[in-house]
């Protein structure tokens, strides 16, 4: 009888813990992508904006985006692309930022998970060698002229 009870107590020992098995309910994966904006002439961290990012073309309602360090943290799950809209300082005299490319931001989250992207960089004549990781969007930026903003105001 000694034996059965030492018995019990091991195989009562082994079996996982009742409440923590059900409440381990499968949740779903989220898939975020880190966005980094570096200044197009240095390379150096832009921090601090207030970013528009949209799925797809044409817009939308912007999507959530938290800050994380020098950048910037994004969840796409369930999202093929994205397109970036307007990029302005969170400081009390707003700058506008411009991307350093020529067409609109637009990127697929494919991609961006499986090798990375680093955009066109056409705001300086030196190359900067930085590259992305997979997960990572780097997107060169610069201050948008005053005169391209009186521009756009009228």
């Amino acid at each position: 009888m000694h034996k059965r009870v030492h018995l019990s107590l091991l195989l009562f020992a082994l079996l996982p813990p009742v409440a923590a098995v059900s409440q381990s309910t499968p949740t779903a994966a989220t898939h975020a992508i880190h966005i980094r904006l570096l200044d197009g002439k240095t390379g150096t961290p832009v921090p601090n904006l207030e970013l528009s990012i949209y799925t797809g073309r044409g817009g939308g309602k912007p999507l959530p985006i938290t800050n994380d360090g020098d950048a910037y943290k994004l969840d796409v799950s369930g999202l093929a692309t994205l397109q970036f809209g307007e990029m302005t300082s969170r400081t009390p005299e707003q700058t506008h930022f411009t991307a350093c490319q020529n067409a609109v931001p637009f990127f697929e989250v494919q991609e961006i998970e499986t090798k990375g992207i680093a955009s066109q960089n056409n705001c300086s004549k030196k190359p900067l060698a930085i590259s992305a990781a997979p997960g990572e969007l780097i997107l060169f930026v610069r201050k948008t002229p005053w005169w391209n903003q009186w521009k756009d105001e009228r």
